[in-house]
Formats: C-alpha cells, structure tokens, sequence
C-alpha cells in the first residue's frame, strides 16, 4: 500500500502498521522489515511510503526505528521544534498527499 492509494481504508491500514511495528519496538523484538539488498533495488526507480510522518528532528525517536519499519516504507519530514511554517507546508492538502510519486 503506498501513500497514492488513499481513504480512509488505507489510512486504518497504516495506522495499524505503525500501532503493530511500534508494539514490537517497545516488546524489544524489531522485524526489521524491507531492508534487504532486494528492497534497496526496488526503491532504486520509485518509492511507495505508506505513511508520511511528520515529527522533531530529535535522533533520540527515529520514526523508522520506533515503528519497526524499513527502507522506502515511510516518508519522514522533521524539522526542529515541530514548527511548520505556512510555506513550508507539505501536507496542506490531502491531494498532495494522495499524488505523491516519488
């Protein structure tokens, strides 16, 4: 499922992927999904996030580490302070996200 495949059926489905990868993060057992050599090909053309994850820029909470997820799976902004301003915004409308081919 990537972020061009949008609803509400696909947001429930990434939330629960992240809610899934966070669970075995904190249990201390990572999967370490998608990061073989054949992932790293896949994503030479095109990447398919199937979230967009806007968080601090903080190295303490890596998002792909914190949730479990691997190359390509999720499309990470972070700024420092969590301030977005309004030119800078890059999820101001659900078009933008639903169009995003990388």
């Amino acid at each position: 499922m990537g972020i061009s495949e949008c609803g509400t059926h696909a947001g429930d489905q990434a939330l629960k992927k992240l809610i899934e990868g966070n669970l075995r993060y904190t249990a201390s057992k990572p999967a370490y999904p998608n990061q073989t050599s054949e992932r790293r090909e896949e994503l030479l053309e095109r990447q398919h996030p199937f979230a967009i994850i806007l968080g601090c820029s903080d190295s303490r909470v890596p998002p792909e580490i914190i949730f479990d997820q691997g190359l390509g799976d999720l499309f990470v902004i972070r700024v420092a302070g969590n301030v977005v301003a309004r030119a800078q915004r890059v999820l101001n409308t659900r078009q933008n996200i639903c169009t995003l081919h990388c």
